[in-house]
Formats: structure tokens, C-alpha cells, sequence
């Protein structure tokens, strides 16, 4: 069975303006994304949109884990 591909969008943010981008995964990768976001929620832990959006670039080699985690650090922190 061939495995179909469909667009998914995000949306960016750079430079003082956000625009919609089209990201495209198979219909299981999403799948699986949204499972394990869904099983993270579960955990009791908070999902974002920027989390989905970390897990979309990092699933399509658009960046290392290396570098996301250095982006991360250099986020704000959100108080608490």
C-alpha cells in the first residue's frame, strides 16, 4: 500500500511578520506526531504550538537536536 503525503501548515514568525509555510508529512507521520504530543499532554506536561512546531522542523531535518536545543535554552523563560 503506498503511503500518501498530504501538506500540513505551521505558522512562522520572523522578523516581525508570520507567515503560513507548508510542511509536508505522510498521513502516519502526522499520526505519530499528534500521538506522542497527545501521550506528552497525558504526562502532564504543557504542549505548545511552538513544541509541535520544534517537533515538526526537528522530524524533517530542518534542524539538529543539537541546534533546537540550543535555540530553547536561548528562549525567555516563562515565569511560573
Amino acid at each position: 500500500m503506498r503511503e500518501t503525503t498530504k501538506k500540513f501548515f505551521r505558522y512562522v514568525e520572523k522578523e516581525n511578520f508570520a507567515f503560513k509555510e507548508a510542511v509536508f508529512m505522510s498521513e502516519q507521520e502526522r499520526r505519530e506526531l499528534n500521538n506522542a504530543l497527545a501521550s506528552t499532554r497525558m504526562e502532564g506536561f504543557e504542549v505548545t504550538e511552538q513544541t509541535e512546531q520544534d517537533c515538526i522542523r526537528l522530524l524533517s531535518g530542518e534542524i539538529s537536536v543539537v541546534d533546537l536545543v540550543r535555540e530553547m535554552l536561548g528562549r525567555p523563560s516563562k515565569a511560573v
